[in-house]
């Protein structure tokens, strides 16, 4: 949880470019934790060139690739 103190720090986090690089659900599992952990304590801006039904297909080309 010490590198997570980092981003539960600030009152507004901003992610920039969700979805654009494939991740494995290590990764997401992180992500979750992290929004999780901030849940009443910050806002968090997200931002993507990529619509949210897209960012599941950046997960299956992963996959298809030999990638978890």
């Amino acid at each position: 949880m010490g590198r997570v103190r980092v981003y539960l720090a600030p009152k507004v986090l901003i992610v920039d470019e969700l979805g654009i690089w494939p991740y494995d659900r290590e990764a997401a599992t992180a992500f979750f934790s992290l929004v999780s952990a901030r849940y009443e304590r910050g806002s968090i801006i997200l931002t993507s060139n990529k619509g949210i039904a897209e960012w599941r297909t950046a997960r299956r080309h992963r996959h298809r690739h030999g990638h978890p």
